[in-house]
């Protein structure tokens, strides 16, 4: 297993053996912790192991440029971000992921 700690967010990640790709499997998602470093905003286990890490990292890029923290979409409306990649790579479930996240 693999950690990543990010200003913000925290991932753990697998590589799974069965891909033959060897794709790495993203298993947790934290895109904000409180100051007890227990998670305050996560992605859902089952929809983070869906996406790819290129994906996952749309999800974050998303988080920093929109939202950033809760502290700061009580404070402030948000910002915005445009994503844009090739056809076909994910960025609907990205965005549903973040609408998922703002909004319910």
């Amino acid at each position: 297993m693999l950690n990543y700690l990010f200003q913000y967010n925290f991932i753990e990640q697998e590589d799974d053996i069965t891909s033959p790709t060897k794709c790495p499997v993203i298993t947790k998602l934290v895109l904000e912790v409180d100051k007890d470093k227990s998670p305050v905003i996560e992605v859902s286990r089952d929809l983070i192991r869906k996406l790819k890490p290129h994906q996952v990292e749309g999800v974050q890029f998303m988080w920093d440029c929109v939202a950033e923290t809760t502290e700061r979409l009580q404070n402030d409306p948000g910002s915005g971000c445009i994503l844009a990649h090739c056809m076909g790579l994910g960025k609907t479930l990205s965005v549903s992921i973040q609408l998922c996240l703002l909004f319910v």
